[in-house]
């Protein structure tokens, strides 16, 4: 049996909400203007009580991959992490699953954290 390889991503973490929407808001906006296939994600990790941004999806050219990878970690000085597989494969379904609706798909769901 053959693995699949694992798919491309960046994630940093963040100790608050603020300092992960300095990272994700632009490169949301990067996405939308960049002819890429990459979907961007923000999420609040109950347990660690820790913020994350995560870009996923087909490998981008070297130049963006830089450009995101200056913003996550050097601007908004966001750790580096690596997901674990199963937040991966979940954010890979819902990938999946928001590419079915259209090109560009924006939710928010807002929750108490702080």
């Amino acid at each position: 049996m053959t693995q699949e390889p694992a798919p491309y991503y960046l994630a940093a973490r963040y100790s608050n909400k603020n300092s992960a929407g300095k990272a994700y808001n632009p490169i949301q906006t990067i996405i939308f203007e960049v002819d890429c296939d990459l979907s961007a994600y923000r999420f609040f990790e109950q347990k660690e009580r820790k913020w994350y941004v995560v870009v996923i999806g087909e490998e981008p050219s070297s130049q963006l991959q830089e450009r995101l990878a200056t913003i996550l970690f050097t601007l908004t000085r966001g750790v580096r992490v690596t997901l674990d597989s199963g937040t991966l494969a979940e954010l890979m379904d819902r990938r999946a699953e928001q590419t079915q609706i259209g090109p560009w798909v924006e939710r928010h769901y807002h929750i108490d954290q702080e």
